[in-house]
């Protein structure tokens, strides 16, 4: 999955184990989303936040509305044709009305790989307690 495109970010992503990457997403203020609607006229686009369970179920969170930057179209441009991405935003993850930062489109098929990723993560931790 391509997270961000940046130069500085990309090779680091390219190489990191699942929980590192959790912990980038949460450092640096990345979710998953199902794009709803974009508002461009009124530069907002509504989503709603996701995450994937143990058992590779995605669960909606919460829906959000969040701010599209002023003046840089290209986060529509990526988002427009985009069913799910993973955005960054300045702000508060869990709060309306933060704003976009970055966004990286997601297919199905990067979200499925994610779901798998998911199970045999929990699976690895699940073996690793039963053997404490």
């Amino acid at each position: 999955m391509n997270i961000v495109k940046t130069k500085v970010l990309s090779p680091i992503i390219d190489h990191l184990t699942y929980n590192s990457l959790i912990a980038l997403l949460l450092k640096y203020r990345f979710m998953l989303v199902k794009v709803n609607t974009i508002h461009i006229n009124d530069k907002v686009i509504n989503v709603i936040k996701l995450d994937i369970d143990d058992y590779g179920a995605v669960i909606p969170l919460e829906e959000l509305e969040l701010k599209l930057p002023p003046n840089d179209d290209s986060i529509v441009e990526i988002l427009k044709d985009s069913q799910y991405a993973v955005l960054s935003v300045q702000g508060n993850l869990e709060e309306n009305g933060s704003t976009i930062i970055s966004a990286e489109t997601m297919t199905l098929d990067e979200l499925n790989k994610e779901k798998r990723k998911t199970i045999e993560v929990a699976a690895d931790k699940k073996e690793d307690d039963q053997s404490l």
